[in-house]
């Protein structure tokens, strides 16, 4: 999970949009790090690519 993170700090510091698409025990953690996040769990379509990154 946090070479993930690491990543998308990177993108954000570049001017993107990200949203991580997460297990439910790590949402918490996620939006406290300042990302949007997704349930990954929840539902197979409510998390495309175009979703978790723009």
């Amino acid at each position: 999970m946090q070479p993930v993170v690491g990543l998308a700090a990177e993108m954000r510091r570049r001017g993107h949009d990200v949203r991580l698409c997460v297990p439910p025990n790590f949402i918490d953690w996620v939006v406290g790090l300042g990302f949007k996040a997704s349930d990954a769990s929840s539902s197979c379509t409510s998390c495309t690519l175009y979703d978790c990154v723009s």
